[in-house]
């Protein structure tokens, strides 16, 4: 029996995720920084041990400046649980804003 697989895309999200992602790095090149997607960043008080920034802008010092989560929304135009949680540990880990990036709002049928 074959195994679903819920994401064939894996780690990087599907094509609409993908997309987004593009916009947001494209953005980022506009204000001079470097980009770096499903950047590390370890959150050791975090509910993970480690979590992967969508994408990372650093300045030429390799100073990390901006980040950026790409996700689903919520019925109520929150982001969806996982993403929150994300973020949540990014922001503790990093004491920068994580800058969240919707693509699609969860369909609530």
């Amino acid at each position: 029996m074959a195994k679903v697989v819920p994401n064939p895309f894996g780690k990087k999200g599907g094509l609409k995720h993908q997309s987004k992602v593009r916009e947001v790095v494209e953005d980022m090149l506009e204000e001079n920084l470097n980009t770096v997607e499903e950047f590390l960043v370890p959150t050791p008080e975090g509910s993970k041990s480690k979590r992967f920034v969508d994408v990372a802008g650093l300045d030429d010092n390799q100073d990390l400046i901006k980040l950026a989560q790409v996700g689903k929304t919520n019925a109520k135009g929150k982001p969806v649980k996982r993403e929150r949680e994300a973020i949540e540990d990014i922001e503790k880990a990093t004491n920068k804003t994580v800058n969240f990036e919707y693509y699609e709002e969860k369909n609530t049928k």
